[in-house]
């Protein structure tokens, strides 16, 4: 009867083993990964009234997240990241870059919390959402223009202009001020 029971016992371990394959590979595309300024950099910027703001970009993170898929996971999918943590004058925040693509800004002053992004509803790279736009006289051209989506909260960034070469070109707040790069 031990023998059995014993039998059993292996059996059903091994036959409760599975290899935990990958099921699928999310990974950003080449030509967005360029959205993330690639180095760390200080850039001026000037408000409405010519004072001059200094922004902080630091070098971007790239990195891979694994998760497993279903109840038993005996797989997972992997799925790449980018991150570029910045400073602009009073905000804090982060520069997210992923696979669907979507580019998204979050920056903080201690009050407002700002979330801005956009994303590519083609499963194409963001290439394919770039821009020509006039805000104030000014024109700009291909530019992502990430919106606010975070309006029921407390926020006063409406809008960010952002180009692949430069980062963040423009940034119009809710109450019609704003932040021009000039470098």
């Amino acid at each position: 009867m031990k023998k059995i029971f014993y039998f059993i016992t292996i059996f059903s371990i091994l036959s409760c083993q599975c290899n935990h394959d990958e099921s699928g590979r999310y990974l950003i595309d080449s030509s967005d990964k360029a959205y993330l300024i690639n180095y760390m950099s200080e850039i001026k910027y000037v408000d409405q009234n010519g004072v001059e703001i200094t922004a902080n970009f630091w070098d971007p993170r790239f990195y891979l997240e694994q998760s497993d898929i279903g109840m038993n996971a005996c797989s997972y999918s992997t799925t790449e990241y980018g991150n570029q943590d910045i400073d602009v004058g009073n905000y804090n925040g982060t520069i997210s870059l992923h696979h669907y693509p979507y580019l998204q800004i979050m920056l903080d002053d201690g009050v407002s919390q700002n979330y801005l992004k956009i994303m590519n509803q083609k499963d194409i790279n963001l290439d394919h959402s770039l821009q020509n736009i006039n805000i104030y006289g000014m024109e700009f051209q291909n530019v992502l223009v990430l919106e606010n989506t975070n309006k029921d909260g407390i926020w006063n960034i409406d809008k960010i202009l952002y180009s692949k070469t430069n980062g963040i070109e423009f940034i119009l707040f809710a109450d019609a001020t704003w932040y021009k790069r000039v470098e």
